[in-house]
């Protein structure tokens, strides 16, 4: 998964721009500080405002094992084809941990890269199961797997449009490909059969003439949210009586719906909602105070931190090795609630469930 990114023509130049400046904070590489390295897509938003809010109030309370820690950014524009160049250049600044990378595809790019320079990695976002079914024992992930979320929406699907005529909508990338994957599967599995597949290309007239051609009933949207997306969607959603569904990306919808003009009504599965943790509300309360709002992935950002921490301390190293057991073996105190691992990396409970929501309509 991944929030609303740039368009594939746009990447490299973005890219290239972003080490640029990654590259000109590196002559404080030689401070003895423990790194901690977030690779983020759009600059990272709120969520590098929760990351640095939580490292503040580490080293306000005297560092971890006696060093500062600090926090060196990167962007990786989401995507696919950047992953392991963008790895590459993270390790140039010798972290410890890894928060990232932001989505599916180049996150599991880099995991191996990182996992053979001893470096801890979590993604708080990333949702391809692949990530932590690869055998790396320092990787884990803080959201749901998108098996469960195909299972989630293709269940949905079965149980109240069970006749219905089905497309499914992905983008290309490993993650809206695995997802439209995985429902398509989970459909068959349950008798439905007849499932129409489209790629999302810049031929929006084509695949709507598509839609209209096969009578599609119901879409499910599995892409990233691009520029190119939103501009889809703004045409999907006068396509008269069409049920569209969509996957957590469609969480952005919501946040950019005004820019892109968007009037449209679906239901979209997102991740658990990590303010029913009374600390998180604080938490974001504190944000506002500061005139940030605080967003779900900020909060889980922020938890990334304290639970990593909390693991450093058990282990008395940051050894990625010692840091990996304690935090496969341990249970964290954090602002979203009680995180757990299980023995892939995957978080369990709460954390890792899917549930929906509804945008525009009633």
């Amino acid at each position: 998964m991944r929030p609303g990114h740039l368009d594939q023509p746009l990447l490299v130049l973005r890219w290239a721009i972003a080490l640029i400046l990654s590259l000109a904070a590196f002559p404080q590489a030689a401070r003895a500080d423990i790194v901690v390295a977030g690779v983020w897509a759009l600059r990272g938003g709120s969520t590098v405002q929760a990351v640095e809010l939580a490292i503040d109030k580490i080293n306000e309370g005297g560092g971890l094992l006696g060093e500062k820690v600090r926090l060196v950014s990167f962007d990786e524009g989401c995507s696919d084809l950047q992953g392991a160049a963008v790895a590459q250049l993270v390790l140039t600044a010798h972290p410890s941990l890894v928060i990232g990378h932001e989505c599916s595809g180049p996150a599991i790019a880099a995991a191996p890269i990182y996992a053979a320079a001893g470096v801890v990695q979590i993604a708080p976002n990333a949702t391809a199961p692949k990530l932590t079914e690869m055998g790396i024992g320092s990787v884990f992930r803080l959201i749901g797997r998108d098996d469960r979320q195909g299972a989630e929406a293709a269940d949905k699907i079965a149980r109240t449009w069970p006749h219905a005529r089905i497309a499914v909508i992905e983008d290309g990338t490993l993650y809206g490909t695995g997802l439209a994957d995985i429902v398509g599967q989970e459909l068959r599995g349950k008798g439905i059969d007849s499932v129409a597949t489209y790629t999302l290309t810049h031929d929006h007239a084509g695949i709507l003439g598509a839609i209209k051609r096969d009578k599609v009933e119901l879409i499910y949207f599995a892409c990233n949210f691009t520029s190119d997306a939103f501009m889809f969607m703004r045409r999907l959603g006068k396509v008269p009586g069409l049920t569209i569904l969509a996957s957590d990306t469609a969480t952005d919808l919501g946040d950019w719906r005004q820019r892109f003009g968007i009037d449209i009504s679906l239901l979209y599965t997102s991740y658990w909602d990590p303010f029913v943790s009374p600390a998180a509300k604080a938490l974001q309360a504190e944000s506002q105070a500061k005139g940030v709002l605080f967003t779900s992935r900020a909060v889980r950002a922020y938890s990334v931190v304290e639970l990593w921490a909390d693991a450093v301390r058990r282990a008395g190293s940051v050894d990625a090795a010692r840091v990996a057991e304690a935090l496969h073996i341990g249970r964290f105190q954090t602002v979203i609630g009680e995180v757990v691992f299980d023995a892939q990396g995957d978080v369990e409970g709460p954390p890792a469930q899917w549930v929906w929501h509804r945008l525009g309509g009633s």
